[in-house]
Formats: structure tokens, sequence, C-alpha cells
């Protein structure tokens, strides 16, 4: 490395060169051997560390073409194309990569390519093959293999050591070992095990230095700080979707925005909307930026064209840049930036705070119904009105709640009895849920919610309530073990979360090893339901996916030939699905919608007839459906042996406006009663209004079968009769058209509940600077 430079000493020479960007080197290597030698050098690697020269360069592998790596330069907006990775695994998928030493490595993973024989991806879902590029020689170097091979694993650098955890060795075996690898001995060893694996891919970050690992549907994060140490588990109740650190900072995109996530607290910084219809992109922190790379639009409901995308997306907290990886060329997005005085409102803040006053003016609530599980009271709640009739007693009750004015301040959204029938929940807007002795209707305990509460349900052992807020979180309350009424002064403990999707409904599964949890994202969540409820759930069973619309409704087909219960669900794409919540896999669907004629033909979103309630008929295979603008209700049947459902009857309620928006059955009786209307009905005179119906013909001497006809009893066969309808209802006879008003306010209150909203910039200001739902301090 003599002579480098005429008239200079070759130390001196060595920094002159380290100085020049890296993307010229291998025009450099052409002037002369001596210079090859030293470009190809490591000290010329060490001498760029040490005069603060080294680049950060992005690297991103093509799916197509197979195994095709690019290194991307952001202050030159520069691509460089790698040597092909010399794999003999063609699309080379879920594979760790990082950096470390100014080399890339590429570890395990297997093909995207699907065997049919055996199921696993090419015959090598996971290999334990690992590769080094070095960007000075230019070349790919095969490196010791893993101990064990893997892939969809969590992959990071900690302290110059590369370390994988978890992941799959096949496509049915997920595993917890962990191990790490030396870039320098080119050495791997075992280190201690994650403490829980899960059927789940995971992913691996590195935050103030210390590993967390992740598994996608679990809210708990592992977290390594050396390796001497072990993992420790902790529940930060992250949010879940694409993450990135930047500069030590964890960003996480979620319904179209971006949070920035610290413990257990987490703020919005950039609006990502136009990546809600963008799947199977790459996220990463790269300087001050989050760089959001490649991925598809597609398929959607209406659209089952594919696109891949080959934009690299620049986002920072000021603004938005676009690169594409075939035209090199920024475009610059405009971008306003707008400061308002503190003191002053804008012009367009009244436009909008009209608009939102308009909508709060007709967020109705849909009258709701429960029936004692012996059907000793019957509950019909609608607006703030908590009505409740015993039928044993003949009387209506009187409820008792040592607070002062109304139980409930605003509409109730959920009600429910325990399975042994000892207690009552009310839960609703007011943030508020109150649990109920059924024995004097007594309020033995007030809960107050961090949030709106949209679902609730009660341990089938009595001693655990659960609610659901619109943000996504099951939160859970204990109550006493031996049933007392003293007053109880309870604050609720975080179960689990959905992560920003508003969750419809809750239920434990018959032997209560389990709570679901559906929400609008179209999914239903079965979790293991833990023996310390304050400690968290964090061992999700499976995930019942299928539905296209937001999931509305749960139920439980429980028979004695089949006590763990079958689950079936409605939602707004007008069926109602029928699942295995061990695997999660779908049995069987029933459109429900079509069959009742109730469908259009063309494809729009306001055509779907949403299943507002599900009820299953205890002690038989019957399930009655309620759907908006049908009058009366569908009756399905389950055949258990063949897992199907097929439609037994359509119960229609002649001559009458009545279309149900909640249904109710007990273990004995026979009966199933519904409940028709709204709160809060825009231009009548009626605030809150709500009809009882009753149809008999279930009879345990033919559960499965309907030759005693099923009737819609007139009010005076109801059992309580007049004095029922006059408490439940509020009157006995109520005029029709009211009734058709708010069965039409119930639908579009639905539909702009869980059909999710598109808002402009302005207006998501708007909405941000006058949102009234902060935490209630307790």
């Amino acid at each position: 490395m003599s002579g480098l430079i005429e008239g200079l000493p070759d130390a001196v020479a060595l920094r002159c060169l380290a100085r020049v960007p890296f993307y010229l080197y291998p025009k450099l290597e052409l002037v002369s051997r001596s210079w090859k030698a030293v470009i190809r050098s490591t000290e010329l690697f060490k001498a760029r560390q040490e005069v603060g020269s080294a680049e950060e360069l992005l690297c991103v592998c093509a799916f197509d073409p197979e195994n095709l790596w690019q290194m991307y330069d952001p202050l030159r907006d520069l691509w460089i194309t790698l040597p092909v990775l010399p794999s003999k695994i063609r699309h080379l998928a879920h594979f760790g990569a990082v950096s470390t030493g100014g080399k890339l490595f590429v570890l395990g993973g297997g093909s995207d390519a699907v065997d049919p024989s055996t199921g696993d991806q090419d015959g090598s879902f996971a290999t334990n093959e690992v590769w080094s590029y070095d960007p000075i020689m230019r070349r790919w170097d095969q490196r010791a293999s893993m101990i064990l091979p893997r892939a969809m694993f969590a992959c990071c650098v900690l302290k110059g050591k590369i370390i994988v955890a978890g992941g799959f060795t096949s496509c049915r075996k997920s595993i917890s070992q962990a191990e790490m690898y030396d870039p320098e001995k080119d050495v791997w060893i075992t280190i201690p095990d994650l403490h829980r694996t899960h059927n789940s891919a995971c992913t691996g970050l590195v935050i103030g230095g210390k590993l967390h690992v992740l598994h996608k549907g679990l809210s708990t994060v592992q977290v390594l700080d050396h390796v001497g140490s072990g993992w420790t588990v902790e529940d930060y109740s992250w949010l879940q979707g694409p993450m990135a650190v930047v500069q030590g900072d964890l960003y996480v995109m979620s319904h179209g925005l971006i949070f920035k996530q610290e413990k257990e607290v987490r703020k919005v910084v950039v609006s990502a909307s136009e990546f809600r219809r963008r799947i199977g992109f790459a996220m990463t922190g790269l300087r001050d930026e989050i760089y959001v790379i490649g991925g598809v639009i597609g398929p959607d409901r209406f659209n089952w064209d594919i696109k891949p995308m080959s934009d690299v997306d620049v986002l920072t907290e000021l603004g938005r840049e676009v690169v594409s990886m075939e035209d090199t060329g920024i475009e610059e997005c405009e971008h306003d930036n707008n400061e308002t005085n503190i003191n002053d409102k804008p012009e367009e803040d009244t436009q909008f705070e009209e608009s939102e006053q308009n909508n709060k003016d007709v967020e109705v609530a849909p009258a709701l119904i429960s029936v004692h599980p012996t059907q000793n009271s019957v509950a019909v709640a609608v607006g703030s009105d908590l009505r409740v009739f015993n039928l044993l007693e003949d009387c209506a009750v009187n409820l008792v709640d040592g607070s002062a004015g109304a139980s409930h301040s605003d509409s109730i959204r959920a009600i429910r009895y325990g399975a042994n029938g000892k207690l009552f929940v009310s839960a609703g807007d007011d943030k508020l849920v109150k649990v109920w002795s059924t024995e004097s209707w007594r309020c033995i305990s007030t809960v107050c919610s961090e949030k709106r509460v949209s679902a609730v349900a009660i341990g089938n052992d009595g001693l655990h309530v659960c609610f659901a807020d619109k943000f996504g979180v099951v939160w859970v309350v204990d109550l006493p073990v031996d049933g007392s009424e003293a007053p109880l002064n309870k604050k609720a403990v975080p179960l689990l979360a959905h992560y920003c999707s508003i969750i419809t409904s809750l239920e434990f599964s018959p032997d209560g090893r389990f709570i679901i949890s559906a929400d609008r994202d179209f999914k239903i969540r079965v979790t293991v339901f833990p023996k310390k409820p304050l400690d968290g759930a964090h061992e999700i069973q499976s995930f019942c996916l299928g539905h296209t619309e937001f999931v509305s409704c749960l139920a439980f087909i429980c028979t004695p030939e089949c006590s763990q219960g079958i689950l079936v669900s409605g939602g707004g794409d007008s069926t109602v699905r029928m699942w295995d919540i061990i695997s999660g896999s779908l049995l069987d669907t029933c459109d429900v919608g079509a069959k009742a004629g109730h469908l259009k033909t063309d494809a729009s979103e306001a055509n779907y007839s949403t299943i507002t309630d599900i009820c299953t008929i205890p002690d038989c295979t019957l399930i009655a459906v309620a759907f908006q603008s049908l009058q009366g209700i569908m009756l399905l049947s389950c055949d258990l042996q063949s897992q199907t459902l097929s439609v037994a009857k359509l119960v229609s309620i002649v001559g009458e406006s009545f279309i149900p928006t909640s249904l109710g059955s007990s273990i004995s009786g026979g009966l199933l009663w519904m409940v028709t209307g709204a709160s809060k009905l825009h231009g009548s005179d009626v605030s809150s209004l709500s009809g009882v119906k009753v149809i008999s013909g279930f009879k345990k001497s033919s559960p499965d079968s309907l030759d005693q006809e099923a009737v819609v009893l007139e009010d005076n066969e109801i059992p309580g009769g007049s004095k029922l309808l006059e408490k439940l209802q509020g009157s006995i006879s109520i005029d029709e058209k009211v009734f058709l008003a708010a069965a039409e306010a119930v639908k579009t209150a639905m539909c702009n509940l869980l059909i999710k909203k598109q808002y402009s910039v302005e207006k998501r200001e708007f909405r941000k600077r006058t949102r009234n739902d902060k935490k209630v301090k307790q």
C-alpha cells in the first residue's frame, strides 16, 4: 500500500480516500492495483469509522427477480444492485436480516413456494443457513449455520452479537429456543430460551440497549438485557402493526396512523392513511426518518386485482417524500403546516363543530333485552333507562343505586345476566359499569371505565366481570367469593387488547376456559382465560377469521352432547358463521341476507343487511337471527354431526313494523324474547322507545324441530301481560311509524359506529382538538 497519492504519506492518503463517498469506490478501483487493494481492505473500513464518514445504506430484498438485493443511498438518492444471493432456496422469504461490522447478514427463512404434497414451502419451510454480504469486497459468503433451522423469527444485533429467538421450524411447529452468533469468530452458541412461545410469527427490536421480542397477537413483550440475566416478560400493551425504531424511539403504524409508542403511552405523530390498503410492506428506521418499502395493494371485496408496489415512502414528523425504486427521482408532496393562535378559533372549526354536533344528535342506541337464565325476570335497556320486570312476583322492579341521580347518565350499550342468574351487569356511554344483585336489585359495584363501554361478560363462576371499551381493550374486575351485596369499590385492570379496534361482543365459552372477543376489524379472538385474570390474559388459543365486514354478535350452541359448545357469529356481511374455537377453523357459513332476499344485486356496502343479534335456544340446536330490514327473525338449524347450518324457518311478525334490535332466551320457558326500539331519535317527540314481542314453540320435548309451530304471542299471552309491557315499553301501545323510524336510525347508527370512516386532514385535526375521552381519575 505504498505510494497511493504522490507526495502524501500512505496514512494521510488512506484518510483522504476514506472521505470519498462509498458509491464511487468501484470507479476508484480502476485507478491502479494499489488503489484497488486499499479500497477492498479492512483498513479503509476502519478509517471511515475514525473520520466519521461511514454511511447508512438501506438494504432491500426484491421478491421478483428472486433473491435480488439492492442498497439505497438516501443522501444521493441512488440505488446500487448487489450480486444475486447464491442460496439454493428459490424465493427466500420469512428470513432475518441485520447488519453489523459493516456487513449485511441474511439468516434462515425458507421458500415462499408451497409444496402441495407436504404443505411446506417448496419442501423447505425453514433453513439454518447464514449468508453475509461484504460491500467492500462486493461478494456473498456463507457463514456458520444456525443450530436450529427457523423462519418468522426475531433477529437483532445486541452489543455486536446477532441474536435469534423463537419462530417456526416447520409450518406446524413453533419454538422458544434462542441462540447467539459471534461474527468475528463465526460461531453460534445457545442462550436461555424464551419464557413462552406462540403459534404466530415474532419480531425483534432493540430499544434502550435491550432486545424486545414480540409475538403477533400477544400484548406481552419478552426482554433481554444481557445473555446472563435471561429473559423477562413485560406487558406494555403496545399497539400491533408494522414497527420501526428511530433514534431509540419506537414507532408503530396502526389504522392509517403512525404512533410514537412508549411503555404505556402513545401519541399520533403523522398520518399514514395511504397505506391502509397496502399489505406485505416493510417498515424500518433510517437516520431520523421512517421508510415504508414495497408491498402490494389489494385484493379487497370490490377489487380482486393485486398491484405490486415498488415505492419507498419516507415519513417524518414534518413531511413526507416519495421515492420510486424504478425512478430514482424524488417527488416531494405538498404539505401544509398551519399554525393557529391558542386563543383563537379557526373559522373552519365552526363548520366542523356543527357537523360533529349533528352527528351527536343522531347518535342513537338500540334497545337491548336480556332474560334471566331461569326466566325469573326480564330486563330492557333503552337509552339511559334500565327497566326490569320480575316474572316470579309479577311486578316491576325498583332499582336501588347508592349514587345520586339516575343509574346511568348516557345510553346503555350492553346488559347481561350471569350464568347462575345471581348477577346482572349494565354499561354504556357514560363510562360506568354497574354490577347488580338480582335478589335485591341493588347496585353492588360501580366501575369507572376510561372509554365508552361496548360489551360486557360475566364469568361462569360469577367471580369476574369483563367489559370492553371502544379503544379495543378488555378489562376485568374481580367480585367477592361469598356473593356479598356490600358495596364494592373496585378498579378494573386490563385483561387483553384488540389495539384500537372497537370490540363489539364478549362471550365466555360454556366451560369457562376461554373468553371470546369480536371486533369491527372482521376478526374473532379466542383467548385462554387465565387462573389469575388480574395478571392479564397472554395466551391466544386461536383467531376465527372469515367475516368480510365487522363482527356484530357472538353466541354458543351448547347441548348435553356438546358441552364445550360451538361458536356462532353474525356480522355486517349478512352471514352467520360457525366455528371450532380450538383451531379457529370455519365450519360453515350461512348467508342469511341472501336467503331472506334482502340483498340487492349490486355490491355497495349499504346494501348489506347487518346481523344485529343472534340467540341460541338452550338445550337445542336452533339459532334465532335478527337482521336489519327483516320484520321478524330467521331460525337456523345446526347439524352437529355434519357441522352445517341450514335455514329452518322464517318467522314474520305480520301486520306490525317490528324489526328486532336484540334477542334473549332462558334455559326454561321455551320462549324467545325480542325487543325493538332506540334512544335519541332525531326529530321525534319520543326520545326513547321500545317494543317487546315473544315467540313460543321451543319445547325440550322437540328441541331440534318445529313440530310445535313457532308462534308470535299476542300481548295478553306474554308472561306478565300488560304490566310487563307497560314497564318494559313505557307504554302498552306505540305508533308503528315511530318504530320504523327507530329501525332506520339504528341501521344508520350501526354503520356510523362500525364501518370505518375516512376523514380529511382538516377534520382529523379538528377531532383531535375537540375529543373528550381523557382518562377518568379514580
